[in-house]
């Protein structure tokens, strides 16, 4: 069955908060250290940059309350010097980082994680090639194309 969820999210330096206004107005307390999940792949680019390894943080999905913040160790790998593909264009750069996220239930004492997404991605945050692994089964991705959508934003 569909579920609708709704609500809104605030976060800040020391945490924040989550409300979902559906599901009988529920509340959640975000850590220090969360993430929306653009902010968490800027995170890994700034690491990646800086030279530095690991990331482990929080990161809010906004999904169903019970799904809606899972805790991350992301693993940033040696940065591999290959050219892009040609379908990339302007945007191939001469390089990537292979990145590893695992991502946990944020109470969760397991060493196995609910599912680790594994990619590619070039300083400027396009990602080549992308594998979730859900642990039942695989997802693979490849990148196929790859265009400049022209903003059409209008300030009328």
């Amino acid at each position: 069955p569909n579920q609708e969820f709704t609500g809104y999210a605030h976060i800040k330096n020391n945490g924040g908060s989550a409300h979902f206004s559906l599901d009988s107005g529920t509340e959640m307390n975000l850590p220090t250290n969360t993430y929306f999940p653009i902010q968490h792949l800027i995170a890994v680019l700034q690491k990646a940059e800086q030279g530095e390894t690991i990331l482990a943080a929080s990161v809010f999905t906004g999904a169903q309350p019970d799904d809606a913040l899972l805790s991350t160790n992301t693993v940033i790998g040696v940065w591999k010097n290959e050219a892009g593909d040609k379908i990339m264009g302007k945007f191939g750069q001469e390089g990537y980082w292979p990145i590893q996220t695992a991502y946990f239930k944020p109470n969760s004492n397991g060493a196995v994680p609910e599912y680790e997404i594994l990619y590619s991605m070039q300083p400027n945050g396009i990602v080549r090639h992308y594998v979730i692994d859900y642990g039942d089964f695989t997802v693979i991705a490849d990148l196929l194309k790859l265009e400049n959508v022209p903003n059409k934003i209008s300030c009328d």
